[in-house]
């Protein structure tokens, strides 16, 4: 019997973030990477990928090497490539960077995340990596602003965990980015433990996490595709 993959969370959040970009790109919210109509055109052929994709009765693993597999995966990276050149107008609003960040880790590691097995699991959905904290500063009397290395750059965590410390290597869910005054948080962290076994693996996936500390993750992600 073909499986089923229609509900699988990796497809399912792709077909949110695409939600988001088409509003985005609906009413103007970036530098276009092309005319308004080229846009959405592109992303309506994104969404029939997905579509395609999502009711294929294929599982994961063998969607790798899949043809519109392929193809979404290189329609994404033109669509980021052509937003790249318009990049410094953008970033000019860092929620509005932080946002198209997140849209398109999710598109461009879909495939990487189909690799990831034929279980499905809501976490799969995002990535969940193990981030180096670089700097940390007291942005108020709860919250703590933290600098950390995500394995291809600096990104901007905003936390309440008082045990978070500078050189360690923590847990992170790279999510929908958040505003706190004049900062854009893009990511929680998943616990304030230091792993130790990941120091020389930043960047990497966190696996075999225990519940307690994924139940923010998990509750923020049903909340995204509650629509979908």
């Amino acid at each position: 019997m073909s499986p089923d993959i229609s509900k699988d969370p990796r497809i399912l959040m792709v077909e949110h973030v695409l939600k988001r970009l088409k509003d985005l790109t609906v009413n103007k919210r970036y530098k276009l990477p092309a005319s308004k109509e080229n846009t959405m055109e592109a992303i309506s052929k994104l969404n029939s990928a997905i579509k395609t994709i999502r009711y294929s009765y294929t599982a994961p693993l063998e969607l790798v090497d899949n043809q519109v597999v392929k193809e979404f995966d290189l329609m994404t990276n033109q669509f980021w490539d052509a937003i790249l050149k318009n990049y410094g107008e953008i970033e000019k609003n860092k929620l509005m960077a932080a946002e198209l960040k997140f849209i398109f880790n999710i598109l461009k590691g879909f495939r990487e995340r189909l690799r990831m097995g034929n279980e499905i699991s809501i976490e799969k959905s995002i990535d969940l990596i193990a981030v180096k904290i670089v700097a940390v500063t007291k942005l108020d009397q709860n919250l703590k602003l933290c600098r950390v290395g995500d394995g291809k750059g600096i990104i901007t965590i905003i936390t309440n965990l008082s045990e978070i410390k500078k050189d360690m290597v923590v847990p992170a869910a790279i999510l929908p980015p958040r505003e706190f005054g004049a900062e854009v948080s893009e990511a929680m962290f998943c616990s304030g433990k230091d792993l130790l076994e990941m120091h020389d693996h930043v960047g990497e996936y966190v696996s075999n996490l225990p519940d307690t500390d994924l139940k923010e993750v998990k509750h923020t992600i049903v909340n995204l595709l509650k629509d979908i």
